[in-house]
């Protein structure tokens, strides 16, 4: 029966990083935790998390800019009525090559390492040196 418990615990703190992880912009390909549990709280422990991750255009944060375009883009289509100048074409353009853009991941640089990295040691309290990604 602890055996279950454990394997559970582990499998939930799996599931629970990918949606973090997920939440600040990036998509976890594969993800594999290692625990010590015990029988009292404070000496449970993650020892070790290892991560296979990728930048993911259509993250939150990229919502939150398509949400800043939108607006931009409102009050130039409210400058364009107030001038007339029609700019249909480009912008039908400029939509198709948007479009495109959706669902491409991309290869992690250092300085996304080591968000994630920062990120996973402020909310999970461990220690850098448990942690591998990619």
């Amino acid at each position: 029966m602890d055996d279950r418990i454990e394997e559970l615990y582990i499998q939930e703190l799996e599931k629970d990083i990918v949606k973090k992880v997920k939440q600040i912009g990036y998509e976890v390909k594969k993800c594999k935790v290692d625990a010590q549990i015990s029988d009292k709280e404070e000496n449970t422990k993650i020892t070790k998390i290892k991560l296979n991750i990728e930048k993911n255009e259509n993250s939150d944060i990229q919502e939150q800019v398509n949400q800043t375009e939108k607006i931009e883009n409102k009050i130039v289509t409210e400058i364009q009525k107030i001038k007339t100048i029609n700019t249909t074409i480009e912008n039908n353009q400029e939509n198709t090559s948007k479009s495109e853009e959706k669902n491409k991941t991309q290869k992690l640089d250092k300085s996304d390492i080591q968000n994630i990295k920062k990120f996973l040691i402020e909310e999970y309290e461990v220690d850098e040196k448990c942690l591998e990604i990619n």
